[in-house]
């Protein structure tokens, strides 16, 4: 008789196998979802960032418009630096939230798109072999319990 033990790691393979892709699944709504804002020193521009439309909004109070237009391109620009810089902590921490915490390494993944899509090739890559291992065990059980099967028929009368 097997050992109750004996399927343990498949099981095991199987919990293992969907945690990379709720992660995934995860990440990718939250960083979808993420918004930064930003204003200037002054608080007469204000600015939000997303993933999807870049710039989203830019608001001006209208007293802005009665500082020099230096001054006034600078507020905009520290506005919209401002919502950048949140937009994309807030990235950093879903990537380090998502990647292994506090990971100096994850962070890296916000500043290197290609080391991140390489780590998502690799959860990937990880992922699909999980699941041919797994598919290739269930197939190997399923072979033994027909064996099984054939091995213990009653005799026929």
């Amino acid at each position: 008789m097997a050992d109750s033990n004996e399927y343990s790691d498949l099981a095991g393979s199987a919990a293992d196998a969907e945690d990379p892709l709720e992660r995934l699944t995860t990440m990718r709504t939250r960083m979808a979802e993420a918004v930064g804002t930003g204003e200037s020193a002054e608080g007469l521009i204000s600015a939000r960032f997303t993933a999807a439309e870049g710039l989203a909004a830019l608001e001006v109070d209208p007293r802005a418009l009665r500082v020099p237009s230096e001054d006034l391109a600078e507020y905009v620009r520290l506005a919209v630096n401002n919502a950048y810089d949140d937009y994309r902590a807030a990235i950093q921490q879903i990537g380090a939230e998502g990647f292994g915490g506090s990971d100096p390494e994850a962070a890296d993944l916000v500043d290197n798109p290609q080391a991140a899509l390489g780590q998502l090739a690799k959860l990937g890559n990880d992922f699909a072999g999980r699941l041919q291992g797994l598919a290739r065990e269930l197939g190997i059980q399923q072979h033994r319990a027909k064996d099984a099967m054939a091995r213990f028929r009653p005799p026929e009368e």
